[in-house]
């Protein structure tokens, strides 16, 4: 996985911070994309909540088959919560950022 999170920051450009360890991650930013597998957001939220820097955090979702609701832990905390799904689908970088251009969400 971080190997493709590297190819996705080359391709973004300006990435500061990359890896597979969700509380280091937390440090580097205020605005969390978590953007796994559906089946394991709400674990990876679960862990996410055990930190004590969430407060005024905003954590967001990009599955389109699970509700916000399921980030609630990190929400007791103090944090915002809220889930962004594109209608449109990503086969690739570059087909990604070029179709996001014109999806809905």
């Amino acid at each position: 996985i971080v190997e493709e999170a590297k190819q996705s920051a080359d391709f973004i450009g300006n990435v500061e911070f990359i890896s597979d360890n969700n509380m280091e991650a937390l440090k580097y930013g205020n605005i969390i994309l978590i953007s796994t597998p559906d089946d394991i957001i709400e674990s990876v939220a679960d862990d996410i909540s055990k930190s004590d820097d969430l407060q005024g955090k905003y954590f967001f979702h990009v599955s389109g088959s699970r509700p916000s609701t399921i980030l609630e832990k990190v929400k007791k905390r103090g944090a915002f919560i809220g889930s962004i799904h594109p209608l449109q689908a990503l086969p690739s970088f570059v087909e990604g950022a070029e179709n996001l251009k014109t999806a809905y969400f």
